[in-house]
């Protein structure tokens, strides 16, 4: 298992803030004040944010680089301002590139804000007097931008937890393959903006593919306009020394009535064309193309692998 120490310097809570989003979103890590952050770096990465603040930007954190340089060097480093200015990032970037002896690292830029109502005294005048200087109204500005932030984690936890002992992929093959067939229901998530759905479904699993066979219900809204899904299919949770679940990526399809394949999949149920034509209701039937397994199974690491293994079929057909 890797793991990510998150470091932030914070004056008025937007780096705070990012750090937490990060710290869930990357999994396996720990949140630290940089005036709190440890001197033995025992993790895996390391992610630096910071709010920007004129002058005093990463102030602490420079000074806090300069401590551990020697153990930095070894990391993976990511850096992320917050801030009003996308342009002021590669000056503050600078800074931390020179407490750290020119290591190279990513950085990313999110928006933040200034609330004029969280300043001290002394910040707000000097504020004023800044933007007075430059014919400018000191007024809110910005706002702390969510999404942006939950970017950056997704982009950076899809680097970190790849597998520092990765098990081949034919036996990986082997193992999900197995999981698929011992089981027979699947958690299906299906949606669209801020609709989202999830139904426990029993499924076939065919020559690679996942079918379902519905009697219709509100799922359909998310996918007629949305092809992409999310799967999981578990085991009930003992211990942590007995995990074995798996999360599927994929595109779902709408198996067109009475084609080939429609008839083809009711025929492995023993539900013959003449059946389904005597039934009250119209079935439907749902064809899942998996894209992505992220399995995790706890015999994995008894045999010397990660515990969680991850097999992305998109590059396969990237590759043909």
């Amino acid at each position: 298992m890797k793991t990510t120490m998150i470091i932030y310097e914070s004056h008025h809570g937007s780096a705070k803030k990012a750090a937490m989003i990060l710290g869930t979103i990357i999994g396996n890590s720990r949140v630290f004040a940089v005036d709190e952050a440890p001197e033995i770096i025992t993790f895996d990465h390391i992610v630096i944010v910071f709010s920007f603040y004129g002058l005093g930007t990463a102030k602490a954190t420079v000074e806090y680089l300069k401590k551990i340089k020697d153990q930095v060097t070894e990391k993976p480093l990511a850096v992320i301002g917050i801030g009003l200015a996308r342009a002021d990032l590669p000056g503050f970037s600078k800074k931390i590139s020179e407490a750290i002896d020119e290591k190279e690292f990513e950085s990313f830029f999110s928006e933040g804000e200034l609330r004029i109502s969280k300043l001290t005294d002394l910040e707000r005048a000097q504020l004023a007097n800044f933007y007075e200087r430059y014919g400018m109204e000191l007024v809110d500005n910005g706002n702390f931008d969510t999404a942006a932030v939950a970017d950056i984690g997704e982009k950076l936890m899809l680097r970190y937890q790849i597998p520092k002992k990765p098990l081949p992929k034919e036996l990986l093959k082997v193992a999900i393959e197995n999981f698929i067939k011992t089981h027979n229901t699947v958690a299906l998530a299906t949606g669209k903006g801020d609709w989202i759905r999830c139904t426990p479904l029993e499924y076939l699993y065919l020559n690679g593919v996942f079918y379902i066979i519905s009697e219709g219900g509100l799922k359909y809204k998310g996918l007629w306009q949305n092809e992409n899904i999310s799967a999981g299919i578990y085991d009930e949770f003992h211990t942590m020394s007995n995990l074995k679940g798996m999360q599927i990526t994929g595109k779902a399809e709408f198996v067109k009535i009475r084609s080939k394949e429609y008839l083809d999949v009711f025929a492995k149920k023993n539900i013959s064309q003449k059946k389904l034509d005597q039934l009250p209701v119209t079935l439907y039937l749902i064809r899942i193309n998996p894209v992505k397994y992220e399995m995790l199974n706890s015999a994995f690491k008894k045999d010397g692998f990660d515990v969680r293994q991850i097999l992305d079929l998109s590059e396969k057909k990237a590759c043909k």
